[in-house]
């Protein structure tokens, strides 16, 4: 079975801007076929969504995903922590958001809704990934991305 997949966006922000640059990054996961990935820096959940959607497609329903991130609220405002930059230039989307999910497209909710269809093989961590990294260390993770600065 040849897997070839394409990174959708899945109307949100995503650090892989540039056309193909996420279609790489997946290649490169169908290649090494981890079971049990780690991402630090999860922003919006769009590349989990894509990895999450590349390893069923190898492995079933047989991995695991940790994500660490450190999501906006008034804690992370208060203690310094970078938040990118979470308004939408498209007013359909700030309208979709605001209005149709209340969600705030960079809080854990709405990551966890994103990925709610591997609810079972997901763990989704608030908090700063220098606290928590040391914590769950001692998890065998077959590949690590790191997509975040804290």
């Amino acid at each position: 079975m040849t897997i070839n997949p394409k990174y959708k966006k899945y109307w949100r922000k995503t650090s892989f801007k540039q056309k193909g640059i996420g279609d790489f990054f997946l290649k490169k996961i169908v290649e090494k076929k981890p079971k049990n990935f780690l991402e630090i820096g999860v922003f919006h959940g769009v590349t989990s969504r894509n990895v999450c959607n590349v390893l069923n497609n190898i492995h079933g329903n047989d991995f695991k995903f940790t994500g660490i991130d450190i999501f906006s609220t008034e804690e992370s405002l208060t203690r310094d922590e970078y938040i990118p930059k979470t308004k939408f230039s498209n007013p359909l989307k700030t309208f979709y958001y605001k209005y149709i999910t209340r969600l705030d497209p960079y809080s854990i909710d709405a990551v966890n809704n994103l990925l709610k269809k591997y609810k079972d093989n997901i763990s989704i961590i608030k908090g700063n990934s220098n606290e928590i990294l040391p914590k769950i260390i001692s998890k065998n993770f077959d590949y690590v991305f790191l997509d975040g600065g804290h």
